[in-house]
């Protein structure tokens, strides 16, 4: 990272914001652009899994066609977004803390797997783990998890420059 002042190195903090977030920027690999979406998702952080983000998605489309073919994607999530006022244009800055990484995708088959992703996502919003997902809507909904490989975040805007 260019500005290690702003760097947040702490792997608690980073845990901290990817479950405090509540979208998720996925950028997929397509042909000339990348293709970038927002998602609502649920995090995870296990000894034996590392650091997963859950999504659900209808079975077929655009997103699912470009993860099927390439499961490498980035992501940035962003929250804490505050305008900082300043005397000049150029005294303005934007407060805000983001996550960055990458990884791969894996989709889930198994209804077990698939209905633990669906809690973690419904526990981001809810803080409940207590959902029922009947079968039938297990079976209609595609999960996919990413495991994060690579992560960085950072914080800005929280002086003005110069200060």
């Amino acid at each position: 990272m260019r500005r290690s002042d702003k760097e947040i190195e702490s792997n608690e903090e980073i845990d901290e914001l990817l479950r405090r977030g509540t979208v998720c920027r996925l950028a997929l690999h397509d042909d000339p652009w990348p293709y970038v979406l927002p998602l609502n998702y649920g995090f995870e952080v296990t000894s034996e899994l590392g650091r997963r983000l859950y999504f659900h998605a209808a079975g077929s489309g655009r997103k699912i066609d470009l993860m099927r073919r390439n499961p490498r994607v980035a992501f940035v999530i962003d929250l804490d977004h505050e305008l900082v006022h300043g005397e000049t244009a150029c005294g303005f800055t934007m407060s805000y803390r983001s996550v960055m990484g990458a990884g791969t995708v894996q989709f889930l088959e198994d209804a077990e797997d698939k209905r633990h992703g669906l809690q973690r996502l419904m526990e981001q919003y809810t803080n409940r783990q207590d959902w029922e997902f009947p079968s039938g809507n297990l079976e209609q909904v595609t999960v996919f998890a990413l495991s994060i490989e690579q992560v960085s975040a950072k914080e800005s805007g929280h002086k003005q420059h110069g200060e």
